[in-house]
């Protein structure tokens, strides 16, 4: 077992009080029949006993926003266990909470914060609606799961007792347990501090005696000091079953001795029909997990847009009109919005509107105090409009999908829009008086604080992680940015959100082949390193040689290639397409080319050059691609044999042509995912696909492995190799020694056609 100070991780219950009675939960929502709520002073406690934590400090539940103090909570919290740095981020409007969250978690919680700071477990409800603000100023860290997509969930209701589980073998299975090692954490709820989260569960599910006191330094101990608690492994089945279900069907699996205890505390989930499902456990395989693809392994189904509960619910319009106004443009812009309020001094106006809007007399009263009573009746957004501009209606939809942070005030400038929430802290700070006071509505973003007002464009609504610039702004004030973690941290961000859909527009443009790579030399690297994106971009350029040689001859490609040579690209290209010689020529213009972008560098050139040496070796005459894509022709289900960035490559390729290799055969990592596909043990691979064909690009006899280890059968006919050309062809990095080269220099290199010589200068270039 793991000692407690190791984790990342401890967790504080606010509530056992869920939305959601998903299946197998580890906090057993469902079952409980009344639900806790912690209290300040056991919350204060807690929080004050972690001062000294280094790492997380977890905010959980059930659903901890549903707690009705959470502000209060996370304030405390916040001030007494803050992030070490606040970069700020989460005011302006995102389109997909999940892919936002991939970014800040990957930012903030690991390589930034060193993973101190606090988290919040949630699965995004209407009242993490009503706490959004604050949440997103307070958290490094956010785990969330709207159970809007599939996930899975253990079985934990099963006794090793009824499964006939000997002491000795218990004791060697419950001191593996994959949750306590792996995944799980200690917890503190109302009834003290345990060394396990589902232990913390089962104590106050069964009404047990609590755990230890919640005091200085409780964290330090080691597993010598679980004793005591650890009679509720005796009652879980996480350490030795791989058995779960969907969450989604909100069916807890249990034994029968379980069900007996269910029903001694009167589980309400007893009463419901098909919320229990009692196994027969000789039924059930003792098997403990390996796999740990369990709850929701794809990050960007953790929201989806199922749930609305974060999109905005209404939206009330307030137009300020002492003048004349155009009708066409009052009703056009009125479709708009919920509500429609107009606030006038002029009788004219009032009296010729009062049918079709909501008019105000603002003769006697300030408008800011008319705008205080609207914000009064109001339960969501406010739009305070210039009555004179036609909005473009395509907002509309825009509202209907994004989600805005309420605490900001968001000003839309192209159509003269101040937007903003009731729940904003900036309005509950100032309350009734501050807007009382301010000269005019115009004053109103005044409120808020400059760096909770956010002026959009016209495609804000496009931005998937629209606060990427202010983080590495932040960072690089800071100091930090470059540090090794956080800068490969942030290459990866930025190839996400800003490389790959430029390479995504260029790649489903009408252009041709040889344009769509000259187009690629001018991508935009903004913040991200030379080499990250060169490798990126010579991914795109294999992918694009596999789609395109399914159609074509390498001799046609090669002819439509020799159009463009001037570009980087290009060159690159046509060496993946070329042996001998001309392989030697094209990548030798990659690097000695003024519109080389990438700086494919000298060490990556030697590693290239140097296998040319191996010329009478090569099998075939067209190059390395062909070979793979003859793999990919001949079958769809293909192991892919070593989990690295070489079968990553070949999987690249392989979908091109439609073919998706099964899985990747790992010697000894099981369950992670790579590139969308699954990792299988050997053992479990061969046992499991044992009639496929399984590829490698290792060096290495995998054949005589599968036959001497797994020892299952002659696997010999089944196990292909690439050449090992295609082993190095592949490989795809450039080397740390890479530079740059202004454009005088490099003339000057190329007057020497001979490539060894070329080298010889460029190392002398190099600053070691």
């Amino acid at each position: 077992m793991k000692p407690i100070y190791e984790f990342l991780t401890i967790q504080v219950e606010l509530t056992n009080a869920c939305i959601h009675s998903c299946s197998n939960c580890t906090r057993f929502c469902g079952h409980h029949k009344k639900p806790f709520f912690m209290d300040w002073d056991t919350f204060k406690k807690s929080i004050d006993t972690l001062v000294d934590w280094p790492r997380i400090i977890g905010i959980m539940g059930g659903e901890p926003t549903l707690h009705p103090e959470f502000e209060r909570f996370v304030k405390y919290a916040h001030k007494k266990h803050p992030m070490s740095y606040q970069i700020g981020g989460g005011r302006k409007p995102i389109p997909s909470l999940s892919k936002y969250m991939i970014d800040s978690n990957a930012l903030k919680s690991g390589p930034l914060n060193k993973f101190r700071g606090l988290g919040l477990w949630s699965s995004v409800c209407n009242k993490y609606y009503d706490h959004y603000e604050i949440i997103q100023d307070s958290f490094s860290y956010q785990c969330i799961n709207d159970h809007t997509a599939s996930s899975r969930h253990q079985a934990w209701l099963m006794t090793r007792k009824e499964f006939d589980i000997s002491d000795d073998e218990w004791i060697k299975l419950r001191d593996n347990c994959w949750w306590q090692r792996l995944l799980g954490s200690p917890s503190i709820t109302p009834k003290g501090a345990f060394f396990c989260e589902v232990a913390a569960a089962m104590d106050m599910l069964f009404d047990g005696p609590g755990g230890w006191k919640i005091e200085k330094d409780w964290w330090k101990r080691d597993p010598d000091d679980f004793k005591e608690q650890l009679k509720w492994c005796e009652f879980c089945s996480g350490a030795f079953l791989s058995f779960d279900r969907d969450a989604n069907e909100s069916i807890d699996d249990v034994s029968p001795l379980m069900y007996e205890k269910l029903k001694q505390v009167e589980s309400p989930k007893i009463y419901k029909s098909g919320a229990i499902k009692v196994h027969n456990v000789k039924d059930i395989e003792i098997k403990p997990r390996k796999n740990l693809l369990l709850y929701q392994p794809d990050n960007e189904l953790r929201f989806t847009e199922k749930n609305t509960s974060l999109y905005p619910k209404n939206i009330v319009a307030v137009a300020f009109i002492n003048s004349k106004y155009n009708i066409e443009i009052l009703n056009k812009n009125k479709l708009l919005f919920d509500k429609f309020y107009i606030v006038s001094k002029d009788d004219n106006v009032l009296n010729s509107l009062s049918n079709d809007f909501k008019c105000i007399d603002s003769k006697e009263v300030s408008e800011q105090r008319i705008l205080a009573g609207i914000i009064m009746k109001s339960d969501d957004w406010i739009a305070i409009i210039d009555h004179k501009q036609v909005i473009n209606d395509k907002n509309k939809e825009i509202w209907k999908k994004t989600i805005y942070n309420p605490g900001t005030m968001h000003i839309l400038k192209d159509d003269k829009i101040l937007m903003f929430n009731v729940r904003a802290s900036a309005l509950k700070i100032a309350g009734f008086d501050g807007i009382f006071s301010l000269d005019s509505i115009d004053a109103l973003p005044t409120l808020w604080k400059k760096d909770k007002i956010v002026v959009l464009d016209n495609n804000y609504e496009n931005n998937v992680c629209p606060d990427m610039e202010e983080w590495i702004e932040n960072i690089t004030k800071a100091g930090v940015i470059n540090w090794n973690s956080l800068h490969d941290t942030i290459d990866n961000m930025v190839l996400r959100r800003k490389i790959v859909p430029q390479i995504d527009n260029i790649l489903n443009s009408d252009e041709g082949i040889c344009n769509k790579f000259k187009l690629l030399d001018k991508i935009n690297t903004f913040s991200c390193s030379y080499t990250s994106v060169c490798n990126k971009v010579k991914t795109t350029i294999h992918n694009e040689l596999g789609k395109a040689l399914s159609n074509s001859s390498v001799y046609e490609l090669i002819n439509v290639l020799n159009d463009g040579k001037e570009s980087f690209c290009v060159n690159y290209a046509l060496a993946m397409l070329s042996t001998g010689e001309k392989k030697e020529k094209y990548l030798r213009d990659c690097i000695l080319n003024s519109n080389n972008s990438y700086y494919l560098g000298v060490s990556t050139l030697k590693i290239h050059y140097n296998l040319c040496d191996n010329k009478d070796e090569v099998s075939s005459e067209y190059g390395i691609i062909p070979e793979i894509i003859s793999f990919a022709k001949q079958a769809n289900d293909i192991v892919l044999v070593g989990n690295n960035y070489k079968g990553k490559s070949v999987e690249m390729i392989f979908s091109a042509f439609g073919a998706k290799p099964i899985c990747f055969m790992d010697e000894e990592r099981q369950g992670f995912g790579f590139d969308g596909l699954l990792t299988l043990s050997a053992e479990d691979a061969v046992k499991k696909y044992s009639d496929k064909i399984f590829l490698w690009t290792e060096t290495g006899d995998y054949a005589n492995y599968l036959k001497r280890i797994i020892k299952y059968k002659d696997m010999s006919e089944n196990c292909k190799k690439l050449s090992e050309l295609t082993v190095y062809e592949m490989a795809m990095t450039p080397s740390c020694e890479d530079i740059f080269i202004d454009t005088d220099t490099l003339e000057e290199i190329k007057k020497d056609n001979n490539l060894e010589k070329q080298i010889d200068k460029l190392n002398k270039l190099m600053i070691i």
